[in-house]
């Protein structure tokens, strides 16, 4: 279970007692969570009864993004389900290129997200992995030779990400005051920006609109598991505040191979 925390103006009015927080279950699919309500007047949110009202599930919050929480009551975390959308839409982004001319890069300094390299391997010619713990690489390379017939290049130089049509980013790494690669997702490159992502029509029919769609199906799929909503990708990404769709993207990167 999750909570989703609702918040309605009522224009100034004053609201006293239980007028002022509502409680709902709702159920999407085979999926149940809270809709905690919090109408709005001249006072104070009562984040006390919140908390009480939301029980376990207030470690499990969905709610505007520009609402400041008091200690105690922690935001739901997407980042990993955030990852996942953003490498989904690479994938889809690179789709239109020929393979045999491709060649990806994965930018994971810390070894993390070896599992990300079978997808790479079966997607492109060449895959070049900038990482500082190549030992932590080396099974992985090993298991995904033999699954796939192919085997990453392993590299402590960034730059040799210079190299690749387009790369992937998915760990924490200051790439900021480098030039690693025009078509670099994640972090200093191409990221995903507020509803990105557009929900299938059974999943929009009790998400409050100013509920960041990304935590919402964030939740669904990892509290509820709603497991097909971890395939979508993003319509469009932005890079330094401007907005790409993610056709034209595809167009781009293809034109390289």
């Amino acid at each position: 279970m999750f909570t989703v925390l609702n918040f309605e103006n009522n224009n100034g009015k004053r609201l006293i007692g239980n007028k002022k927080i509502g409680c709902k279950t709702a159920q999407v699919a085979e999926a149940q969570y809270f809709i905690i309500t919090v109408k709005t007047g001249n006072s104070k949110v009562n984040w006390k009864k919140v908390k009480k009202i939301a029980g376990d599930s207030v470690k499990y919050i969905i709610l505007p993004p520009t609402i400041l929480l008091p200690d105690g009551i922690i935001r739901y975390d997407s980042t990993a389900y955030r990852r996942q959308i953003l490498f989904n839409t690479f994938i889809k982004a690179i789709s239109k290129c020929n393979p045999r001319n491709l060649s990806l890069g994965l930018l994971d300094a810390d070894a993390r997200y070896c599992n990300l390299l079978y997808v790479l391997l079966k997607s492109a010619a060449t895959v070049t992995v900038f990482t500082l713990c190549k030992e932590a690489y080396q099974k992985t390379c090993d298991l995904a030779f033999r699954a796939t017939g192919s085997a990453p290049l392993l590299t402590d130089d960034i730059y040799m990400l210079n190299r690749c049509t387009s790369v992937f980013s998915p760990s924490n790494f200051n790439t900021f005051s480098m030039k690693i690669n025009e078509y670099l997702f994640g972090y200093s490159g191409f990221n995903l920006s507020g509803n990105a992502i557009v929900l299938p029509i059974p999943f929009c029919s009790e998400i409050p609109k100013d509920i960041d769609p990304l935590d919402y199906a964030a939740a669904l799929c990892e509290r509820c598991n709603v497991t097909e909503l971890n395939s979508l990708s993003a319509m469009s990404l932005r890079r330094q505040g401007e907005k790409i769709s993610l056709s034209k993207l595809q167009y781009n990167i293809s034109s390289l191979t």
